[in-house]
């Protein structure tokens, strides 16, 4: 007859059985002899695998993780999605961030080529200058509206599409892209630190370059804070700037487009663009970091 035996933790059965007549027929050599009792024993376990590796995190906990809203702590998000909890901030801060990156004299010197070399006056570079900034600004808040719902970079994203392999040279052209434009920014501040402070060009080029990797380091908040800091400042150098040249500017002048008014403004419309639309590739690479609830419509407006 069978006989149960109590249950092994965490197993919903376990059961030794017996032979129903211990006194079945012998082996040769062996009469007389009771034969040995069959004894399987079988068991099932009611944890299913997602169980199971529940109770393994729970008996090693994670470490824990960096505060968000340490503007000193190290980056640590990768390529790998940004997980839910190092989600922070609001739409609102993506506006200051762009603002900070686009108020630089980079942007006045591009503003300043309608009128100055293509040959516009001043009220169709100004349109031109407007409808360039737009058409640039809507696809880079597009493609920051997929930061909040996908958490990974804009490069990482164009795998849908492209696939991995077809990804690989526009990934390659952003990083060469990104290596040449951190190389004409870290010379030209070289060459603001020699004039400012009268160093030599290796002092200036270890302050430059330490500032970049210490906020490239510090990553996401860091790199916010920096900007809205320095949107503070440009904006009244900008408006020092704008107050001295327009004082000077003679607004009514006659336009003298070398291509004709019509290729004057097609061409700065293309300049202002192609500006802007270089951040398209970085989008959502800022944007990742906002809570997946985050509305799409602020995120593109931001």
């Amino acid at each position: 007859m069978c006989r149960a035996v109590q249950s092994l933790p965490h197993l919903r059965s376990a059961s030794l059985v017996r032979s129903a007549n211990p006194t079945d027929a012998h082996p040769s050599g062996t009469r007389g002899v009771p034969r040995a009792a069959a004894c399987p024993l079988s068991w099932t376990s009611p944890c299913s695998r997602e169980e199971t590796a529940l109770r393994a995190d729970e008996a090693s906990p994670a470490p824990p993780a960096a505060s968000p809203d340490s503007v000193f702590g190290v980056e640590t998000a990768g390529t790998e999605p940004v997980p839910a909890d190092r989600r922070h901030g609001r739409p609102w801060s993506l506006f200051t961030l762009w603002f900070g990156a686009d108020v630089q004299f980079a942007t006045l010197s591009l503003g300043a080529l309608a009128t100055s070399v293509f040959g516009l006056d001043f009220v169709p570079a100004a349109f031109a200058i407007v409808l360039g900034t737009l058409i640039s600004s809507c696809l880079v808040g597009l493609l920051s509206t997929r930061g909040p719902r996908t958490g990974v970079l804009q490069l990482i994203q164009a795998r849908g599409p492209f696939g991995r392999l077809g990804n690989l040279p526009s990934a390659a052209f952003t990083v060469v892209n990104g290596v040449g434009w951190c190389v004409v920014d870290t010379v030209l501040g070289i060459f603001i630190l020699r004039n400012l402070l009268h160093i030599g060009f290796t002092p200036a080029l270890v302050v430059m370059t330490a500032g970049q990797l210490a906020v490239a380091v510090l990553g996401h908040r860091m790199i916010h804070y920096v900007e809205r800091t320095l949107a503070v400042l440009l904006v009244a150098v900008f408006a020092v700037v704008s107050a001295y040249g327009f004082a000077g500017a003679h607004l009514a002048s006659p336009s003298k487009p070398f291509a004709g008014t019509v290729g004057a403004f097609i061409l700065t419309v293309s300049v202002i663009s192609a500006r802007g639309l270089g951040w398209a590739a970085y989008s959502s690479d800022y944007s990742r970091y906002l809570p997946s609830g985050s509305r799409p419509g602020r995120v593109f407006l931001c």
